[in-house]
């Protein structure tokens, strides 16, 4: 209660996105699956590349771990959750999580980035997280994703969740990427390019990763 009362920021069903930049969402496979990390190497990958990027963890538990990441990458704005006055998007209603969504893109808009960066936490399979994959409201403000994976099944198996859904996949990307093997395994299976994690952090192959505004 506490948290909500000293929150500067308040979530509404509403917000005005016009005007919002580009929007890539980073999910991934499970918890563990490299999620922060690929999120805080891009951003630094687009920051280096002399764009202004703004990040956001939209859903999960609060932790100054993941928005320190962000920051030291490079970010010129991070929020999540906890700055609208929510400890943890556990058990809240979902309503009030896709209210969070959008009104955190709107706040991140403010600060006039050219670029948002934007964790879901968990993975596909968790309920909030699949609600989301299948809202129109969630399709209207993400441009791309990219998937985090712990292994190749887990990677193989969310892109056909993730195209099933309808979302755009632009590359894989986590944990799964620490083993030859496993990148290779992963690469044989699905079309998106498998793009080391650190290599996230090169702005030639950050850039590339952006979405093209019609």
């Amino acid at each position: 209660m506490n948290l909500q009362r000293l929150a500067q920021l308040s979530a509404t069903e509403t917000p005005d996105l016009t005007g919002r930049p580009p929007v890539i969402a980073v999910l991934g496979t499970s918890m563990n699956s490299g999620k922060s990390t690929t999120l805080g190497c891009l951003v630094k990958g687009l920051s280096a590349s002399g764009l202004k990027v703004a990040a956001g963890k939209a859903t999960g538990t609060g932790s100054g771990n993941d928005a320190h990441l962000f920051t030291d990458a490079g970010a010129s704005l991070v929020l999540d959750f906890t700055d609208f006055g929510h400890p943890t998007t556990y058990k809240l209603d979902y309503d009030q999580v896709r209210a969070l969504l959008l009104s955190m893109i709107d706040a991140l808009t403010l600060g006039s980035p050219e670029v948002i960066v934007v964790e879901i936490a968990d993975g596909v399979y968790q309920a909030e997280t699949a609600r989301l994959l299948n809202d129109p409201a969630f399709h209207a403000v993400v441009d791309h994703v990219l998937f985090a994976a712990a292994d190749a099944l887990g990677a193989t198996a969310g892109l056909q969740l993730l195209a099933r859904a309808g979302m755009p996949v632009v590359a894989v990307s986590g944990v799964l990427t620490a083993s030859p093997l496993a990148a290779r395994e992963a690469s044989a299976m699905i079309d998106p390019p498998v793009i080391e994690t650190w290599d996230l952090c090169r702005p030639e192959v950050a850039l590339n990763l952006l979405p093209v505004r019609k």
